[in-house]
């Protein structure tokens, strides 16, 4: 057997082993994935399909192209292309088993930063690419030595004809649902470069302009508020009375943020969570606490958290606005605070500078501190220093504040892979778990997930480390006059304790929904049962403290009656591109692709509150909720990204 006999036998069979690892791979996808696509025979198909093009014409070319000239040299990029394939087709799996969609271009911006990148390949993800790798190099290596004794390969001709057909039937084939997901690198290279072009993360992406009137974007506010300033700024207005029902604070309180990553109503006690005393820290606040019973986040990054707390926004559907435009302009709480001479603070035990933080805080008035200032000898974990030294170092710099000041700590213990630091006093005891992971567990009661059971420890510790922030508080004597704000920045996409999740509805939901109170010692307890978003935050403390100036935002100040709206719509955006938008009697789902430079609806769906597993759909027979929604939704989709992208979503200048 010559040369190129044996680099092109060589070449069309480590073609074929990659191809049985990327079934492997999709076949590891449709086990452990949260959300699998609703058509999986469908999806397989297109899987297959794309691989199968992939691949033949990779080993086409360097049949035509490289084995006449080098035979050595199409060794060499067969192996190393067959490698770089496999640990990128892993890479691209573990992100769609963790958050349960494939990659799309906002999502590149947030994960091509080292930090976040670094701080996420651990744990299951790393042992998950490297495994797949290992396997291919036995492949591969069994490829070569197989071609000693199994010499009839496939011929050029066969190649292109294989991998013609298989690129015309993968573009032909009907829409598949979640097909991007498929986690194949070369057609996600090719889909967000032919529709996702990823932009300058500094802002220099254009939003395309609203084809309906700026104005639109009322549909989502009260009622109430119709003292409007402008149609240029059109969520800037004047706040309406506030009823004598509502609370007044005679003296400026501290207002305090602290903000805990992933922490979502399913494992809190309080909310019905399965597991008791998972969070009891939480729990003990609930009786002494304003607690909201059903709380959403803005969108599914935590920087869109912090934008919605301090400016009543929502996510943009375009862009994470703090990264991209740390210096657009806006008017929120920040400004109405310094303009009373509050001090403020934001603390986060990370790199600020993976959403480019500092500029935006600093540009604002604040004074930051990262984990560049964090002492050394403080517990850390891949994402940064500890929640219990993020309490601390926040609870010393609040010491040195003059009052009134107003504060943000940022919380990553609970970020996967959901390590438990080091400096944790107690361990979640869990005996009647069992540890399984990586494959659905059929077995009732025990039905975990690829992340589940290392989430539920982490999460503890972020309980406990809440707790010890609190006792560090109360300790204090401005805690008397401080206001804390106890909130999840976004759900989580990984599988619930013991049940799947039952759709893409239920999956939203789980995204989305947070665990939130506000606690002081100024306040009286009470139960907002009504759905609330983190936009209302700004709203609510600015009428606390009696602020009457105008604002803009999407949000109502919750602790006026007068205030509660049943058809106020709440929105949040997702990182799959899809919308969850609520009112007190309905929920409803929005599905968006993008068309050339815009974003346009592609379908939806309505359920009833209460139906959180999204188990019936009822736009059939609720056409005219249906519609209301619809137009909100376009509203949004249509108008905010463009208003927030030019200075537009505060008030107008004076």
């Amino acid at each position: 057997m010559s040369d190129r006999q044996e680099a092109r036998a060589y070449v069309n069979r480590a073609a074929f082993a990659s191809l049985l690892i990327g079934l492997a791979i999709h076949i590891r996808i449709l086990l452990t994935a949260p959300v699998i696509s609703s058509q999986p025979v469908l999806w397989l198909i297109l899987a297959t399909l794309q691989n199968v093009a992939t691949l033949s014409t990779f080993a086409a070319v360097v049949d035509l192209v490289l084995v006449p000239f080098s035979p050595r040299a199409a060794r060499v990029v067969t192996t190393a292309f067959a490698l770089i394939r496999v640990i990128a087709q892993a890479g691209l799996a573990e992100v769609t088993i963790f958050f349960g969609h494939g990659l799309f271009r906002e999502n590149l911006q947030m994960a091509l930063h080292p930090t976040l990148f670094a701080g996420s390949l651990q744990g299951h993800t790393l042992v998950s690419i490297v495994f797949f790798a290992i396997v291919t190099s036995v492949l591969l290596a069994g490829a070569h030595l197989s071609i000693r004794y199994r010499q009839r390969t496939w011929s050029d001709r066969f190649l292109c004809t294989v991998a013609a057909l298989t690129i015309i039937g993968a573009n032909v084939m009907p829409p598949v649902h979640l097909s991007e997901t498929t986690s194949n690198p070369v057609w996600t290279v090719v889909r967000l470069l032919n529709h996702d072009v990823i932009n300058n993360v500094r802002g220099t992406m254009v939003i395309p302009p609203p084809r309906g009137k700026t104005s639109d974007i009322r549909l989502l506010m009260p009622r109430r508020h119709n003292h409007f300033l402008s149609d240029d700024y059109p969520l800037a207005y004047v706040p309406p009375p506030r009823s004598a029902a509502a609370p007044r604070l005679l003296e400026r309180p501290n207002i305090v943020f602290w903000l805990m990553e992933g922490l979502r109503p399913e494992e809190v006690d309080a909310y019905g969570g399965p597991i008791p005393n998972l969070t009891p820290n939480f729990d003990k606040l609930v009786p002494q606490s304003v607690f909201f019973q059903n709380a959403y986040s803005a969108g599914s990054y935590t920087p869109e958290g912090e934008l919605a707390m301090w400016y009543g926004l929502q996510a943009s559907p375009y862009e994470v606005l703090i990264r991209t435009r740390p210096s657009v302009k806006l008017h929120g709480l920040p400004e109405a605070l310094a303009s009373d001479g509050y001090r403020l603070l934001w603390v986060h035990p990370s790199d600020s500078e993976m959403y480019l933080s500092t500029r935006f805080y600093l540009t604002r008035g604040f004074r930051v501190i990262d984990g560049r200032d964090f002492s050394p000898a403080l517990a850390s974990t891949n994402w940064g220093y500890s929640d219990r030294a993020l309490a601390r170092t926040l609870v010393t710099a609040m010491d040195r504040m003059p009052q009134p000041f107003a504060a943000m700590g940022v919380t990553v213990s609970n970020h996967h892979p959901f390590q438990v630091p080091a400096d944790a006093v107690t361990r979640l005891n869990l005996p009647n778990i069992r540890p399984k992971h990586g494959y659905r567990d059929f077995i009732p009661g025990f039905q975990e997930g690829e992340h589940t059971l290392q989430r539920l420890h982490s999460i503890h510790y972020a309980d406990e480390a809440l707790g010890y922030f609190i006792s560090l508080a109360r300790s204090r004597p401005w805690f008397k006059n401080t206001i804390f704000v106890i909130a999840g920045d976004h759900g989580a996409p990984t599988k619930p304790y013991s049940r799947e999740i039952e759709s893409i509805h239920d999956y939203l939901e789980l995204r989305h929904s947070v665990a939130m109170l506000v606690y002081s010692p100024l306040l009286a307890p009470r139960v907002i049962k009504e759905p609330v978003s983190h936009v209302d935050l700004m709203p609510t403390l600015l009428g606390l403290i009696g602020d009457e100036a105008p604002r803009a935002g999407l949000g109502i100040d919750l602790f006026d009656p007068a205030e509660a709206d049943d058809k106020r719509i709440i929105v949040a955006w997702n990182d799959s591109r899809a919308l969850l938008m609520h009112d007190s009697h309905y929920a409803y789902d929005a599905f968006l692709r993008r068309e050339r430079d815009r974003l346009e609806l592609v379908s939806d769906a309505l359920y009833l509150v209460g139906d959180e597993r999204g188990r019936n759909n009822i736009a059939a027979t609720h056409p005219a909720d249906l519609a209301r929604f619809r137009r909100a939704a376009s509203a949004y989709v249509d108008t905010f990204g463009w208003l927030a992208a030019s200075g537009h979503a505060g008030i107008p200048p004076r």
